[in-house]
């Protein structure tokens, strides 16, 4: 027992030191910039407000996101995405998110990421912890994705987005 917390003191004071660097997942991927709106988002996982966070889980919002300019060197074929927003820095406002152009900084997923940026709602029925894939009608439209046409949502990619989308003009 004292050798265990002996080996983990002179871990601890190593790593602090400088002498061990802790592994760190790198960042193989580049960043995708595009401009457009969202479209909608998960009702149930939206946080207008940046949440509390008092466990090892990142809160996520699910959104549909129509790219109406992607930057040069991205994939112009895509203009529906779904998006994983990753709620690290801050949430996204109301107003924010019913702007009329937004400016995204996204990346492919992982392959050690396991989403299809869908997520999961609680299904109903007896059992509160049963989920399933989220639908369409889990989704509320934004005041400027009201008219659109969204393409079924299994055929549409799925991008991560870990910082807020800049506004690039107010709402509508």
């Amino acid at each position: 027992m004292i050798n265990m917390f002996s080996s983990a003191v002179i871990i601890c004071l190593l790593v602090f030191s400088g002498k061990i660097v802790p592994c760190q997942v790198k960042k193989e991927q580049r960043s995708i910039s595009g401009e457009g709106v969202v479209v909608a988002f998960q009702q149930k996982s939206r946080h207008s407000v940046t949440p509390a966070i008092g466990g090892i889980a990142t809160p996520a919002e699910y959104w549909i996101v129509r790219v109406d300019q992607w930057a040069e060197r991205a994939d112009k074929g895509q203009q529906y995405i779904l998006v994983q927003f990753n709620l690290y820095e801050r949430a996204v406002s109301d107003s924010e998110i019913n702007s009329s152009r937004l400016r995204f900084s996204l990346r492919p997923r992982r392959t050690d990421e396991h989403t299809d940026c869908l997520g999961r709602v609680f299904a109903g029925g007896r059992r509160s912890s049963e989920t399933r894939p989220a639908k369409l009608s889990d989704y509320q439209r934004t005041k400027v994705g009201g008219a659109d046409k969204i393409p079924p949502l299994k055929s549409l990619p799925c991008f991560i987005a870990d910082e807020p989308p800049v506004v690039v003009e107010g709402k509508n």
